[in-house]
């Protein structure tokens, strides 16, 4: 039985038109274009599929998760366009877990879960690397989407992940006109 999470996403991917681009966010394509070949990596709240699927056209070994099964039908049948292979886990994160493995890199872009995001230290491998980039409260100042409840305060993500060293933190309004709080850490 799906979730009412899962049936709200399942029903707007549903109504939305698939992107034909293949666009990488910004933070991944920067941080993670070293990914070494077969490197695993777990792509969390993938949506459509742009950070996974760009790091599988990379070389990587990519499991991308969402709670919509819409989503991932699609993000499979990008993968196909690309002639790439991925896996995909139909999973609630904040209610399951985290797809089992030691991951090289783990990306979260555009999902906020506070209680998710300290969780996923524990599943990067000793030289794995958290790559986040959500929208920030600043975010309000030019968009009305996606409301407060879903966005970071000024300086909050290096909080969410405690037992991580920060390599990386910056808040700043992106190419992509989005106010985000970029992350890049490590255990």
């Amino acid at each position: 039985m799906s979730s009412p999470d899962a049936e709200r996403w399942d029903a707007r991917y549903r109504d939305a038109a698939i992107p034909q681009l293949l666009s990488p966010p910004e933070l991944v394509h920067a941080e993670l274009a070293d990914i070494a070949t077969l490197a695993p990596v777990l792509d969390v709240a993938c949506g459509w599929g742009d950070a996974g699927l760009w790091l599988a056209d990379q070389g990587a070994d990519v499991t991308l998760t969402d709670v919509s099964a819409v989503a991932l039908a699609a993000v499979e049948a990008r993968a196909s366009e690309l002639g790439v292979m991925v896996n995909t886990v139909a999973r609630d994160l904040a209610t399951g877990s985290i797809p089992a493995g030691r991951w090289d890199a783990i990306t979260c872009v555009h999902y906020l879960d506070r209680a998710l995001l300290p969780r996923l230290g524990g599943a990067l491998s000793p030289t794995g690397r958290l790559v986040v980039a959500v929208a920030t409260t600043t975010n309000l100042e030019r968009h009305e989407r996606p409301s407060a409840r879903f966005l970071l305060e000024p300086d909050e993500l290096p909080t969410l992940v405690p037992d991580l060293t920060v390599t990386h933190h910056s808040e700043a309004w992106r190419a992509n006109d989005v106010h985000e709080a970029w992350l890049v850490a490590q255990l």
